[in-house]
């Protein structure tokens, strides 16, 4: 292991075969910002290879930044986005992984979220962003669909119910590539089919809930049928009701906005509990990237309005959800004015 305590170090090997590719900050060594320095070949290497779960898992985060950025660049340039084969191929290598802990196998498959990858953008470009982004979520579910459904059925663990750390991120793992899943093209009724029936048999709220939201996602009719036996069910429960508003709230579809507008006239929400402000409003704002930013300037009204209200009776939760606004000056000028 080597340490780094000079402003400039320099380390020199002999007899090395080959060029290695550098496993840098190994067990997570440092909390620090690193500038890129790694080609995609090896961050694939890595991605494929490494012993070590963090670099592992790092390599993950960037090689999927590198390849959505890619894809978004194409989409910006009218041309025609393919996925890098290599980038499949890891991922794949991932997925066969058995020795590795599951809830990081979870984490290294996870993409990154749009919020992330708008910090990496000068200027924001929130639709094309958002179809780059999915466009690599759909390629890795049509073309590691025979790998993910092994990783779902190894993981779908029967039995009693336990909260051992190897349990949990056996979940973690398995509802991770259940949302993969339903974006395959090839047999997708089978897979939404599937989230329902976790759905009904899930005996704990972490299954539960990934199902529900990952079916809502979908266009299935299931769709509202889950929402509503939900709410059915667990209305009594405040904390738990919170989650059935924020799945709704961060829903990528069209008609979200004005669900959660429909939403602020549930018996279950109120104004004044900063609980469900949160879940709804500032799940709203803050998880749901490509519909509070429409180009129509919708969503920034609605949470406008919402600020003037809570204003009066809570400031402080009126000033966290104002913070949405925070980054206006990194959209395109339409954007900015309507902000």
């Amino acid at each position: 292991i080597l340490e780094l305590s000079e402003v400039k170090q320099s380390f020199i090997f002999d007899n090395i075969a080959e060029k290695p590719a550098l496993s840098f900050l190994r067990g997570f060594s440092s909390p620090v910002k690193v500038m890129p320095f790694q080609s995609k070949e090896d961050l694939i290497f890595l991605m494929q290879h490494d012993s070590d779960s963090f670099v592992r898992w790092d390599a993950s985060l960037q090689l999927s930044c590198m390849v959505i950025f890619e894809v978004l660049t194409c989409l910006q340039q009218g041309e025609t986005p393919v996925v890098d084969p290599g980038y499949i191929t890891a991922f794949k290598a991932i997925l066969s992984d058995k020795e590795t802990d599951p809830a990081l196998l979870a984490l290294a498959i996870t993409l990154p979220a749009e919020r992330y990858l708008t910090l990496q953008q000068d200027t924001i470009d929130v639709d094309n962003l958002f179809a780059a982004r999915n466009f690599v979520r759909c390629e890795i579910a049509d073309q590691c669909t025979t790998e993910l459904f092994e990783v779902y059925t190894e993981n779908n663990q029967q039995g009693s119910y336990t909260i051992d750390a190897r349990a949990m991120g056996r979940r973690a793992l398995k509802n991770r590539v259940l949302g993969y899943l339903t974006c395959a093209t090839k047999n997708n009724q089978q897979w939404i089919d599937l989230c329902v029936e976790q759905y009904k048999t899930s005996e704990n709220m972490t299954d539960t809930i990934a199902a529900l939201a990952t079916v809502v996602e979908t266009t299935s009719e299931m769709r509202e049928t889950l929402l509503a036996a939900f709410y059915e069910k667990w209305q009594k429960d405040p904390l738990v009701l919170d989650k059935w508003f924020s799945i709704q709230a961060t829903s990528s579809h069209t008609d979200t906005l004005s669900h959660v507008k429909t939403l602020l006239g549930n018996p279950s929400f109120s104004m004044a509990n900063p609980n469900k402000v949160r879940s709804l409003i500032g799940a709203f704002a803050s998880g749901n990237h490509i519909r509070f930013h429409g180009k129509n300037g919708d969503g920034y009204v609605f949470l406008a309005n919402c600020i003037l209200a809570l204003n009066i009776t809570n400031p402080q939760i009126a000033a966290r959800l104002s913070t949405a606004f925070s980054s206006w000056k990194k959209y395109d000028p339409e954007r900015q004015a309507l902000m």
